[in-house]
């Protein structure tokens, strides 16, 4: 009698499989916004059943929130001392990396979504304008209301880019745009003069 063939079944490596998901949901979340993103195509990006995202993240809601917190990393940005904080910035924006593109588009495309929304909103918060306040601390009580513009400016100059990509003929509009962004980028990093 013959034996049945054995069935190759490839090994199951949670932490693997939860990174898969998570790069599927910020792809999916990032093109399609929040209401508009279901967990099957998530989990079919990802190559997983279905099933795991629930498994292993709750749901939707948990899903969104993981995902775009992933993409929210300031150590970057705050990896040199304050007097080069404008100019270090401004390269981490123009670096292009995956994170920065897909966390501006998830808080765009959140802006509709009030789950989203709400969701975005607290991370901000957390991940990005508290550490940046206490980064920026003073005696002016200024370091929050600094932090709040770095993340408007560099958000917003994400965002355009990805809208509106400049051209290889305005290369001097996008070194002009670059360096007066970095510029008041590193003065926000400092406290305002006292008058």
């Amino acid at each position: 009698m013959a034996k049945a063939p054995v069935k190759q079944t490839r090994p199951r490596d949670a932490e693997m499989t939860q990174a898969r998901i998570l790069d599927a949901a910020q792809i999916v979340f990032s093109q399609h916004g929040y209401g508009s993103s279901g967990v099957r195509d998530i989990a079919q990006l990802a190559d997983v059943n279905p099933a795991l995202v629930s498994r292993y993240f709750g749901g939707k809601e948990a899903l969104f929130e993981k995902a775009l917190e992933k993409t929210l990393n300031i150590s970057p940005m705050m990896s040199v001392p304050l007097d080069r904080f404008g100019e270090n910035l401004m390269r981490e924006l123009h670096d292009d990396d995956a994170n920065s593109v897909r966390s501006a588009a998830m808080f765009a495309l959140s802006i509709g979504d009030p789950q989203a929304r709400e969701i975005s909103v607290e991370l901000m918060r957390k991940k990005i304008i508290e550490p940046l306040a206490e980064a920026f601390a003073s005696d002016d009580d200024s370091a929050g209301a600094r932090a709040r513009i770095v993340a408007i400016l560099s958000l917003g100059y994400t965002v355009m880019r990805i809208l509106v990509p400049m051209q290889e003929d305005e290369a001097d509009q996008d070194a002009f745009v670059s360096k007066w962004l970095g510029e008041v980028l590193q003065d926000m990093a400092k406290p305002p003069q006292k008058s």
